[in-house]
C-alpha cells in the first residue's frame, strides 16, 4: 500500500533514482512537493497504527511493519522544514507505538476540547 502511494505522489512530484527505501522515497516526495509548489507540505496518515493492530498476535510480522514504518515515519522529522502540518489518526496512543520513537515534536489532540 506505501508502495503504491507513494508511486503515484512520484508521479505527481517526481523521483530519484537513489531514493530506494520506502523512508527516502517519502522524504524525497515531501521535499519535492515543497519545492514545486513553494507550498509546506500537509500530511494527512489515517488509522497509522493499522499495520501493527491487525498483526497483534504475530510477532514476526509485527517486527516487520515496525522496521519498515519507523523510518518511514521518521522522514516526518528529517523534512519537519518542509511541512507545515500533519494529522495522523488512530487508536492507539503514540507513545505507546514504536514507530514514533524518533519523533519528538508530535502533539496528541485527543482529548483538546478546541
Amino acid at each position: 500500500i506505501l508502495d503504491k502511494s507513494l508511486t503515484a505522489w512520484e508521479k505527481l512530484y517526481g523521483a530519484e533514482p537513489s531514493e530506494r527505501s520506502l523512508s527516502l522515497r517519502f522524504a524525497g516526495i515531501i521535499q519535492r512537493a515543497y519545492e514545486k509548489t513553494g507550498q509546506r507540505v500537509v500530511i494527512l496518515v489515517d488509522e497509522y497504527d493499522k499495520p501493527m493492530l491487525q498483526s497483534i498476535g504475530n510477532e514476526e510480522l509485527q517486527k516487520q511493519f515496525r522496521d519498515a514504518l519507523k523510518p518511514f515515519y521518521g522522514a516526518l522529522k528529517t523534512m519537519d522544514g518542509c511541512i507545515k502540518f500533519a494529522l495522523l489518526t488512530g487508536v492507539t496512543k503514540f507513545g505507546k507505538v514504536s514507530v514514533f520513537s524518533d519523533l519528538n515534536n508530535l502533539k496528541d489532540i485527543s482529548m483538546d476540547e478546541r
